[in-house]
């Protein structure tokens, strides 16, 4: 059995060794680390460094075009590289958290050569179930500058 795992930034890496650490110790296992977020590369380090996982992933984000028409740019337009990296290895599970629209996009592109992968989601706190009322809400807004 073989593992794949999503992070975008440490938080989301920890979450993911847990995962992998206590469910899944004797498979092998992947991480695609995204660059979008925060810097990762002293994180990319160590991992790489200690051997967590079988091989760790960098998918650089090609296009900084946020929503839908950003997502779109990307599907037209991944390089060859992180096209590479989805497809290197066959996946019987992939873990993801919300990672925006990316997460159909990578899962598209997994999913050619993955046809019978199951897809996790892994619960990373409660900041991405306020995004949306902290976008949209002047109170949200005054409470979280006080």
């Amino acid at each position: 059995m073989r593992i794949g795992f999503f992070a975008a930034t440490p938080f989301q890496v920890f979450n993911c060794i847990n995962i992998y650490k206590n469910q899944y110790f004797n498979a092998e296992a992947d991480i695609f680390i995204l660059t979008f977020a925060v810097d990762m590369n002293e994180l990319i380090r160590e991992l790489k460094r200690y051997n967590l996982f079988s091989n760790v992933y960098v998918l650089d984000r090609i296009n900084v075009v946020p929503g839908k028409i950003g997502v779109l740019k990307d599907f037209l337009f991944t390089d060859l590289t992180n096209r590479q990296m989805l497809t290197a290895n066959t996946y019987d599970i992939m873990y993801t958290t919300y990672i925006g629209d990316r997460n159909n996009l990578y899962y598209n592109i997994l999913l050619k050569k993955n046809e019978n992968i199951k897809v996790f989601f892994y619960d990373e706190g409660i900041g991405i179930y306020t995004t949306g009322y902290y976008k949209s809400s002047k109170l949200m807004k005054m409470f979280y500058r006080l």
